[in-house]
């Protein structure tokens, strides 16, 4: 240690203490112990360790204040932790299994000027007789050297289990040496299934295939504990040892957060991907009473999740599963009350199920106005899909009530921009595809309408339901609108959705004309108009106010009047005598 006067010193320890030995063990030599019985062995205990000791304190006049001996229990406490004073932190650590000596502390190695009143007086010097029982190295898991930890064979990875979760356990049992008790590949619920509580402590720290000593206070080890209990006559001042190895562990997911439904998988799924509500979903499943009874099951049963087909809380694990998946899950009583999956006659028993997850349709709905729902067949790559003006190779076969009324094949076309090749309301559905995806896209009969808003399928009645199952083979990329480079990129890209807006003006088509003209002015915005010397300055200023002007011209037609003002004033500002600008935010406003 450092010098100083009373500062501590490095001890070396002879191979063996004689009796009546002085030790020093600071540099004035003011702390210092007197060895009275010599101890076994070459090792002493090491920062963290827990020592047993027993120990009679005196004042210098020979008053005791305290004995771990009257009260018949060794004290128990980890070195080197500041848990005691300071004199029995660095004395303590010199001492070898058994010794016994007397440690004379000083004030500034014990309660200084303050002292410890009643008992002791301030600048007290005070003698120990001490005699180190035994130490424990090892993890205090629990803060008070309760469950001290020690491994003895390392665990696989990183990973520990988790409250609830299904443990495979073996251990050994013994009190002062002597075997109570063992069991060999136990499986129970972690924290759950009724343990002694060191178990539950230690367990959530190990890692497959550890193999741990637990030394462990009869407070974490009750009689009444369950797996594990010492015995009922056990001394609460008995040595309680435990050897436990964890096999294997199996992650149970809490479904509902309050033990109703608990998952556990089987067989990992594919993908990373689970359903939703309102998906399809197929699935093959055994269902048993507790006492192992099967009253149902059913092999490859497609449903549509969230309707109440089947119990809740059968519906609620599925929504965690992937595909391919093969789950036990176990419900309570609450979450076996809606639809089918509880037990007939018996609703009041708690069920489990062998579930496999065969297969699921992602079912979206793409817009609900139109009556456009989209379940994928097939799976496409990638993240990306088509957007506005690029276009796209797709077969399509159409058919309501049974009748085919359209079939095309690798057909390509330009997307929103009134080629009227499929209805926009199949549009819309190709647009959310990634390439190479199939699905089945459902729309109303009623919404099958081209660019001027006419039906299109007179064969299809506005009642009924079209089906249509939809290959998007592939699609070229359009620029966003920040991957635009320049200027000049950007008024190109702008006048084109303004031109393909026109279009749809011409029609009638006040919607589709405000999406691309809105698109054209979100474009334009991130041009710097106040770069007068950027040679494109002038005909970004000019399409910029024509595209403003057809923009607000299209949200008056749709009576989105409060939506003029905003993209109008920032105009008339800068063009105070801008007629038209003048005249549509007056209409805006009246």
């Amino acid at each position: 240690g450092e010098g100083g006067e009373g500062a501590p010193m490095e001890v070396e320890e002879p191979a063996a203490y004689a009796p009546g030995q002085v030790v020093k063990l600071c540099d004035d030599g003011s702390l210092k112990k007197e060895v009275i019985k010599v101890g076994q062995g070459e090792g002493v205990p090491k920062r963290g360790d827990t020592v047993f000791v027993h120990y009679v304190g005196k004042l210098e006049d020979g008053t005791i204040f305290d004995s771990s001996r009257d009260r018949n229990e060794p004290f128990r406490f980890p070195v080197g932790r500041g848990r005691v004073i300071k004199g029995w932190d660095i004395g303590i650590a010199t001492m070898r299994k058994g010794e016994k000596a007397n440690l004379v502390c000083p004030p500034l190695y014990a309660y200084g000027a303050r002292g410890s009143p009643p008992k002791i007086p301030p600048e007290a010097t005070l003698h120990f007789e001490v005699e180190i029982l035994k130490w424990i190295s090892g993890d205090d898991l629990t803060g008070d050297t309760g469950v001290m930890k020690k491994i003895l064979v390392k665990g696989d990875k990183w990973q520990s289990p988790k409250e609830g979760d299904e443990v495979t356990i073996s251990w050994v049992g013994r009190v002062d040496g002597v075997e109570f008790g063992s069991q060999t590949g136990q499986v129970l619920s972690l924290g759950k299934t009724l343990t002694v509580e060191a178990f539950k402590k230690a367990l959530l720290r190990m890692k497959k295939k550890e193999k741990a000593l637990l030394t462990v206070t009869s407070e974490y080890a009750k009689a009444t504990d369950g797996i594990g209990a010492p015995p009922a006559d056990a001394n609460v001042t008995d040595c309680i040892e435990y050897e436990l190895t964890l096999h294997t562990w199996d992650p149970i997911d809490d479904v509902t957060g309050d033990s109703g439904v608990l998952k556990k998988v089987v067989r990992k799924g594919e993908g990373w991907k689970t359903p939703k509500d309102g998906d399809e979903v197929t699935i093959s499943y055994l269902a048993r009473t507790m006492d192992g009874t099967e009253y149902e099951s059913k092999s490859n049963h497609s449903f549509l999740l969230g309707t109440g087909q089947f119990s809740s809380g059968l519906e609620k694990a599925l929504l965690r599963m992937k595909k391919k998946e093969h789950a036990q899950i176990k419900a309570k009583p609450a979450y076996l009350q809606e639809g089918t999956g509880g037990y007939p006659g018996a609703p009041d028993k708690e069920a489990s199920f062998d579930v496999v997850l065969e297969k699921w349709s992602e079912i979206s709905v793409v817009d609900p106005v139109l009556g456009i729902k989209k379940k994928i067949l097939k799976d496409g790559v990638g993240y990306e899909s088509p957007k506005d003006l690029g276009f796209a190779t797709v077969s399509v076969s159409g058919s309501s009530n049974g009748k085919e009324f359209l079939s095309l094949t690798n057909q390509s076309f330009r997307l929103v921009t009134g080629e009227d090749v499929v209805p926009w309301a199949l549009e819309k559905a190709i647009l959310t595809m990634k390439r190479g995806e199939t699905s089945s896209v459902t729309v109303n009969g009623s919404k099958l309408l081209d660019s001027t808003n006419t039906r299109m399928y007179g064969e299809v009645d506005a009642v009924d339901t079209a089906e249509f199952t939809v290959t998007c083979h592939n699609f070229t990329k359009v620029k966003e609108a920040f991957e635009l480079e320049n200027t000049t990129e950007k008024v190109d890209a702008a006048l084109e959705y303004k031109q393909i807006g026109n279009g749809f003006w011409t029609k009638n088509n006040f919607p589709m004309a405000n999406r691309h003209y809105t698109t054209a002015y979100e474009i334009l915005k991130d041009i710097d108009m106040k770069d007068t010397k950027d040679p494109e300055f002038d005909r970004a200023n000019v399409t910029r106010i024509a595209v403003t002007l057809n923009l607000a011209a299209a949200r008056l037609q749709q009576k989105q009047w409060k939506d003029v003002p905003p993209i109008l004033t920032p105009l008339i500002s800068k063009n105070p005598y801008n007629v038209k600008a003048l005249f549509r935010r007056a209409q805006a406003y009246y």
